[in-house]
């Protein structure tokens, strides 16, 4: 056995198969003849004699080489998924803090204070935008929207939205006043 097996067959196996008089499906590592590790899975039954003593054992030893790749084959699916997610969660941040002015405006006379609190746990994008711009001298321009619906979808018509709305306005030609 590896080292790691002895000790579990040490501290684990043999004290359960003391008391409860079998184990099942404990995984071991053995080492082969040529140095290869092979994994395996071992059932065992401890019989007693008629006075009640440790008898005989019955060791039933099963190659788990299949079993120990798809094992670490899920664990490693499992960590790109985990990955994957914290990626998606990055990205609708990244999304969302895009449909929010960089910081509140200084306007003169005025004090501006803005937040966004996103619902649920935050990491779903939605379709929340607002923004303060000057659009011309002492003009200002609040927009505030909320496009229905979640998910990238709803962020891309809401930067369509807020695009469209958005300080582009203060490049446009002035109308004149009436």
């Amino acid at each position: 056995m590896t080292p790691g097996s002895r000790i579990f067959h040490e501290t684990h196996y043999q004290p359960l198969l003391h008391v409860q008089g079998h184990v099942k499906e404990i995984a071991l590592d053995l080492v082969r003849a040529d140095g290869s590790v092979l994994p395996v899975l071992v059932n065992s039954v401890l019989e007693r004699t008629r006075s009640g003593a440790p008898g005989t054992t019955r060791i039933a030893v099963f190659d788990a080489t299949e079993r120990r790749h798809y094992e670490e084959e899920l664990l490693a699916a499992k960590r790109r998924a985990e990955e994957s997610e914290q990626h998606s969660a990055q990205l609708a941040r990244t999304l969302q803090e895009t449909l929010m002015p960089p910081r509140s405006p200084h306007i003169d006379g005025m004090d501006v204070a803005t937040v966004y609190r996103p619902a649920g746990d935050g990491h779903e994008i939605g379709g929340d935008f607002y923004d303060v711009f000057q659009l011309a001298g002492d003009d200002w321009v609040v927009t505030l929207g909320d496009v229905s619906g979640k998910g990238v979808a709803a962020a891309v018509v809401a930067t369509l939205a807020r695009h469209t709305t958005g300080p582009s306005l203060s490049r446009r030609p002035a109308r004149p006043r009436s």
